[in-house]
């Protein structure tokens, strides 16, 4: 089973932040039924990005797409 917490805290995260696009943290939820990944700027906004049902590889692709 993949580990999504994981995932984001050891990848993802540090990934966001050393892209230099003034990203701080990233954390991985589960709110009931959806899981999102949180991502807080540096001027303290936050964006929400949907990766329920995603395996590792789509969640990597939706937290990345956008920003």
């Amino acid at each position: 089973m993949e580990n999504k917490a994981e995932f984001v805290e050891k990848y993802s995260k540090p990934l966001l932040i050393a892209a230099n696009i003034e990203v701080i943290d990233a954390v991985y939820e589960k709110q009931g039924y959806e899981e999102i990944v949180r991502i807080t700027f540096l001027g303290g906004g936050t964006h929400v990005k949907n990766v329920s049902c995603d395996s590792l590889i789509a969640l990597s692709r939706d937290v990345l797409e956008g920003l």
